[in-house]
């Protein structure tokens, strides 16, 4: 179990480690990202944490009471569900094109273990 805090710091860890070297150093394309992600991370608690408390969310059964997440037993999910090869994903942000990466079962333990580590 991890709290949100973990997760999001986790995941920005993920992203300035994974994605972020795949774009050009100096460049308008890294600055804007580099600081909108910084953005949403920072504002996580009041965007995202609010749908951790619905009942969708609790329905799950990997979310506890007191917002602490079972980040093992999400990752299992997610990876049971995606196709055995990953899945294609274009990455798009602020209306800047990253390109696009396939994303895979072990993506998912990096994240996971990102998440863990934080």
């Amino acid at each position: 179990m991890v709290n949100f805090s973990k997760v999001t710091r986790g995941i920005a860890n993920y992203i300035d480690r994974e994605i972020m070297p795949g774009i050009p150093s100096g460049t308008f394309k890294k600055v804007a990202i580099g600081a909108y992600i910084s953005l949403v991370m920072r504002n996580a608690e009041n965007s995202i944490l609010p749908l951790l408390s619905s009942a969708a969310a609790s329905m799950t059964g990997v979310i506890e009471k007191n917002g602490d997440i079972d980040i093992d037993t999400l990752a299992e999910a997610i990876k049971q569900s995606m196709p055995t090869d990953g899945f294609p994903l274009d990455v798009n942000v602020l209306g800047l094109q990253l390109g696009k990466i396939t994303f895979s079962r072990s993506d998912i333990d990096t994240i996971a273990n990102y998440i863990k580590s934080a």
